[in-house]
């Protein structure tokens, strides 16, 4: 990380993209580094990470920013670990939008059978699926392709708030 010496010479309000690898020597020197002025107005930081396994990981590192990209360059990765990383992000109260690459193509079936699990269906597409964020008028759209999850938050439209997302949710809750 020796690179990120230069940020301090860099006014934070024009950088707009950060790319960084992050492994275990650096994981541990990660939160000096988020509290850099240069990080605080950056509209998308894209992580690189590469851990030999992803139990060395931990998302709520991440979770202070709104809008990032996680890139998992892991050899042993377990569909249901990674699935409980998709499970924090969906409490987070400020993400706006992540993107997890995890170029793993032989995980997909797995991880996309148990995102199915907690997320419902959008009729006409089988790659959108939604997941409702409690007591708001807001959810989770997830879009999964064979090695990338988009994460975004997005605001209810009146008629699925009064009908269509009650009458489909999988959660006994919102029905």
């Amino acid at each position: 990380m020796k690179e990120l010496r230069v940020l301090h010479y860099i006014d934070p309000n024009y950088i707009e993209k950060i790319v960084l690898r992050v492994n275990q020597e650096t994981q541990d020197r990660i939160g000096k580094i988020f509290e850099m002025e240069q990080f605080k107005n950056v509209k998308v930081i894209k992580f690189r990470l590469d851990f030999c396994r992803l139990e060395q990981f931990r998302v709520e590192n991440f979770m202070r920013f709104k809008r990032f990209a996680l890139k998992f360059l892991i050899l042993v990765m377990d569909p249901e670990e990674f699935v409980e990383i998709v499970k924090t992000l969906l409490t987070s109260t400020s993400l706006e939008l992540v993107y997890l690459s995890f170029y793993r193509p032989n995980l997909f079936d797995s991880i996309k059978l148990e995102l199915d699990k907690i997320t419902f269906g959008i009729p006409g597409n089988l790659k959108i699926r939604k997941f409702l964020i409690r007591n708001s008028k807001e959810y989770f759209e997830t879009e999964m392709d064979r090695s990338t999850i988009r994460i975004e938050r997005k605001k209810l439209s009146t008629v699925a708030t009064n009908y269509n997302i009650h009458k489909i949710s999988p959660d006994p809750e919102y029905q």
